[in-house]
């Protein structure tokens, strides 16, 4: 029998994110980071423009810039179809995709997260 960790592990890496199930497009971004009390939110209603780069997707919101490095093209091409439609509802941090999230403050500096 499987442990609960092995079993996230397999649900990661077969789908490292998912979209929203209906016609409607999703209301906000979830990223997460397995084992870790880290979780983000980020209402696409703040989303100013998407950004790709290679195998580099950034999203930038009023407060926050999210870079999201995918493992292969086809992975990358999937994403940016998805966001650009708003369909991503929950993204995670694992093998195939890196995620880093920087916070702006009151002066619009950027702290990474």
């Amino acid at each position: 029998m499987s442990s609960l960790k092995e079993l996230l592990s397999e649900k990661l890496s077969s789908d490292p994110y998912s979209c929203h199930p209906g016609s409607r497009a999703a209301l906000a971004l979830k990223v997460t980071w397995p084992g870790e009390a880290k979780d983000c939110v980020l209402p696409y209603i703040h989303l100013l423009y998407i950004k790709r780069r290679d195998q580099e997707i950034l999203l930038r919101f009023t407060v926050a810039e999210v870079r999201i490095t995918a493992d292969s093209d086809d992975l990358c091409s999937k994403l940016i179809e998805a966001f650009t439609e708003l369909k991503i509802q929950q993204i995670t941090h694992c093998e195939q995709l890196t995620i880093t999230i920087a916070f702006a403050t009151m002066k619009q500096e950027l702290e990474e997260f």
